[in-house]
Formats: C-alpha cells, structure tokens, sequence
C-alpha cells in the first residue's frame, strides 16, 4: 500500500506491530509519506510505505460504528440503503450492488466520506 493511497483522517496501522493496536490517524499526506502522532507526544512522525498498512474491516469495528449484521451481510442503522457484503466485501447502495470492493478501514472511510455520512471510529 502506498501512502498516497491514504487521507488526512484515515486510519492506519503501523506495519510489525503483531497485536494490532498500535494504529494511528493519518494527519498530513504526501506522495512518499505520512504524518501522524504515534506517542503522546508533540512532535509529529514521518511514516512511509513500509512502515504502514491499511486496517482489514472487521465486525467489531462496523458495530461500533452503527453497523448491523443481517444473514450475508452489514447494513449501517443510520441509512439501511447502504450496505456491505461479507463475502464480497463489495458495496450495497439501495437496490444495487457496486463493484467497489472495500476490504480496509481507509477505503470505507473515504466511501462515507464521498457520501456525507458519520467518520469512522476505531
């Protein structure tokens, strides 16, 4: 993953941090890096392609954000129309399928983002 695939506000995991919780808010972008705050301090770290990831969706993270599990599939409460297939992991907006496929947490975020709805929460 390039971290010009990445925006201000994304989500990200550091790359080697084998529990997973180490993840970050992506604060400044550019075409070879990212800025963000890893420790409590003030100063902001540069991060590059190897040293980030994108976060797999999971369900924890879609039912902490209002996300309910119907049979195959999530639906967000806040607007039933959109919806995202488990198996596919591609996009359900009303009655049609999209081949979008979001398979990290960034890619949701800049879909509901694209669609004026809630940020993602991790």
């Amino acid at each position: 993953m390039k971290c010009a695939d990445f925006m201000v506000g994304d989500w990200v995991r550091l790359i080697g941090d084998d529990d997973g919780l180490l993840k970050v808010q992506v604060e400044i972008v550019s075409d070879e890096s990212i800025f963000a705050y890893i420790d409590d301090d003030d100063a902001m770290d540069e991060l590059g392609d190897d040293d980030i990831e994108g976060i797999p969706i999971a369900p924890e993270i879609l039912e902490k954000n209002g996300w309910e599990r119907h049979e195959y599939m999530y639906v967000l409460k806040s607007n039933p129309r959109l919806g995202w297939y488990t198996k596919t992991h591609e996009l359900i907006i009303g009655y049609h399928t999209f081949p979008i496929v979001v398979n990290f947490v960034h890619e949701l975020q800049h879909l509901m983002k694209m669609l004026c709805l809630e940020e993602i929460k991790i």
